[in-house]
């Protein structure tokens, strides 16, 4: 069970037993009357910190995986393969600016056929 302290007038942060505050306050009031409720923090997972910390890291991992996928793959094609990457997405946001050239047709197409293969992509909204 936390304490409640009060921090200043619109601030209110809860004191666990653990001795420990919480990063974040559970409560925030601003002056105009609206609150807002942070359930961002965790005070004290039932498997103990290690092992909640640990499932976090692995939670997390294969989202880090794709990312780093689709960094790289966009990396080798270029500088110029943002602007063909969005349009392959259905989002046509035109040509690279000077001194940018823009990626040929050949490695435009190169570079659509990979972001099609990865598949986490397939989730992501097509055009605006």
């Amino acid at each position: 069970m936390s304490k409640q302290l009060l921090v200043n007038d619109n601030a209110v942060v809860s004191w666990y037993p653990s001795g420990m505050l919480s990063p974040v306050p559970d409560r925030l009031t601003v002056p105009d009357g609206v609150d807002a409720w942070i359930d961002q923090f965790t005070p004290s997972p039932a498997e103990g910190w290690a092992r909640w910390t640990e499932q976090q890291f692995t939670q997390a991992r294969k989202a880090q995986e794709q990312m780093a996928t689709l960094h790289h793959t966009l990396k080798k094609a270029g500088f110029a393969s943002l602007k063909d990457a969005m349009r392959t997405m259905g989002r046509d946001v035109g040509v690279p600016r000077p001194p940018v050239d823009p990626l040929g047709e050949v490695e435009a197409g190169v570079l659509a056929k990979q972001l099609r293969e990865l598949s986490f992509l397939e989730r992501e909204p097509r055009g605006w």
